[in-house]
């Protein structure tokens, strides 16, 4: 049976991709639902979105990409979907790889099938190479499970290994909390090479904040 599956993309200010993104992820998987929640944006990302055929979930003030994520999973467990693939609005995410997610969700090998970005020694910034390094290998010790790309929010996630796992963290950190608790409870991981591509965008993520953030997540995970 063809798995149910919601695309998902948490937006914050996104007005200079939002539309070319939504409309390669029309191109790419004309057939599949796709769910915006928008973070509180204050430019004109709520307005281009609704030009699209999409369903849109609003936050009325930025809240976190945190509670962007769980509003996606809480949309797709109340409307029944079985896979939701999470991508980023800002086109670092390459829509065309969709067709690699599905195909990976309908062989069935995984309840986890992550993003793992290509080239990133020639396209990803010297520090951003570093800090995702060192963070895969973290993660990888504490979920239990061989993380190769830990800071990709290009990912699919079955609703069913959601089931009993309850995620706290506003921000970025909860794409780290996601990977952790799903690989303590035993969920299965599998990689898609993606391709990596920076381009006007600027990063979202605060170095010395985040970092401190990610710290205080991986001492807590110790009693998840």
């Amino acid at each position: 049976m063809y798995p149910n599956i919601l695309i998902a993309l948490p937006v914050y200010n996104e007005e200079k991709f939002i539309g070319d993104v939504l409309r390669k992820i029309h191109a790419a998987a004309p057939n599949i639902p796709i769910l915006v929640v928008n973070d509180g944006s204050v430019d004109e990302t709520s307005r281009l979105i609704r030009r699209f055929d999409v369903h849109l979930v609003e936050h009325e003030n930025n809240l976190g990409k945190g509670e962007a994520i769980r509003s996606a999973f809480s949309y797709a467990l109340e409307k029944g979907y079985d896979w939701i693939i999470f991508l980023d609005g800002d086109g670092q995410h390459p829509p065309k790889h969709l067709r690699d997610f599905i195909s990976e969700i309908i062989r069935g090998r995984a309840d986890v099938v992550l993003g793992n970005r290509q080239k990133r020694a020639e396209n990803m910034p010297v520090h951003r190479q570093l800090s995702n390094g060192i963070t895969s290998v973290i993660i990888s010790i504490c979920s239990g499970q061989r993380i190769r790309d830990s800071q990709c929010g290009y990912r699919a996630v079955r609703i069913g290994a959601m089931k009993n796992i309850i995620l706290k963290s506003q921000g970025f950190q909860v794409e780290s909390e996601m990977l952790i608790k799903l690989g303590k409870a035993g969920a299965s991981f599998s990689h898609l090479e993606i391709d990596t591509i920076y381009g006007g965008e600027s990063s979202a993520i605060r170095l010395v904040d985040d970092t401190f953030k990610f710290i205080q997540l991986v001492l807590k995970s110790f009693w998840w």
